[in-house]
């Protein structure tokens, strides 16, 4: 048993001398070429200086950065509830900005634990109660009805 643990002790110690060792120079490429190798055009490829294309030439391209939408498809919620008040804020105690019918598909901006900041069919945005969508928040107690606070994490 003694024989078998000082083995081991033995390779622990040696394991941090083989493997990759921090004086390998690796190259990582981190532009966005699709996986079947062609560039999305929304990066230039690097060119290589012993090339035969004639300088001044670039490929111009009018495509703009990409934004979150274009890697994320949107989420809906819809209104369940027969006529449902769009907030200034995540309670009944702000301003009403607006409402939604029943059957009304939402774009969802991000969910609260009862509330979502919603956008409307007509840009409009505002929050409304989870509980009163098709995502089935959970009802606040009286307390949190009134206003939800929400926390930032540093």
């Amino acid at each position: 048993m003694r024989k078998l643990l000082a083995f081991l002790i033995i390779m622990l110690l040696l394991l941090p001398f083989t493997g990759c060792r921090r004086d390998q120079d690796y190259d990582l490429d981190y532009s966005l070429v699709d996986r079947d190798g062609s560039n999305s055009g929304n990066v230039e490829q690097e060119t290589d200086p012993d090339s035969e294309e004639p300088e001044g030439e670039e490929e111009i391209d009018g495509s703009e950065e990409p934004t979150l939408e274009d890697f994320f498809e949107p989420v809906y919620v819809t209104v369940t509830g027969s006529s449902v008040n769009l907030r200034e804020g995540p309670g009944t105690k702000f301003d009403k900005v607006g409402s939604a019918q029943a059957g009304d598909r939402l774009e969802v901006i991000y969910f609260m634990e009862h509330w979502i900041n919603i956008k409307m069919q007509d840009g409009q945005e505002g929050f409304i109660a989870g509980w009163l969508t098709d995502a089935k928040l959970p009802q606040p107690d009286s307390a949190n009805l009134e206003e939800e606070i929400l926390e930032v994490v540093p």
